[in-house]
């Protein structure tokens, strides 16, 4: 059997895959929701609502990164969700490494996300270089 917040998980990142942002801020993200970006470079922060998130989202897009989730899990709140995550920009600098993304969900939405990488000292240097410095 599948977890409904599993699923709402992959609609999240399908709708990211496809560029349907119009579709997320519609029916996966909550009005209120919020992304935890940990970190010292342009994209770090706390991004709100659909819009806000969307928009972090349209920036990260700028790393060409793939991803391949080797776990996901849930309750009826939570999804943890474990994931590899390769860069493709070619600069000398590109990412290959774990992520732990923890997303909390309301009302069959995504309320909040927060992710965490295995090497945030190369995360910052990564998007301090491709995106610009603070």
């Amino acid at each position: 059997m599948t977890n409904p917040n599993i699923e709402l998980i992959r609609r999240f990142w399908a709708g990211y895959a496809t560029g349907d942002l119009k579709g997320l801020r519609a029916t996966v993200l909550a009005p209120d929701a919020v992304w935890h970006v940990p970190g010292n470079h342009p994209l770090a922060g706390c991004h709100r609502g659909p819009e806000g998130i969307t928009t972090y989202l349209q920036g990260l897009a700028t790393g060409d990164f793939t991803a391949d989730v080797w776990y996901a899990g849930a309750d009826e709140k939570h999804v943890v969700e474990v994931h590899h995550c390769v860069s493709h920009v070619g600069d000398g600098s590109d990412i290959d490494m774990d992520w732990v993304l923890v997303f909390r969900i309301e009302e069959g939405r995504i309320a909040e996300i927060r992710h965490f990488p295995a090497d945030q000292a190369a995360v910052d240097e990564f998007f301090n270089v491709l995106v610009g410095n603070n």
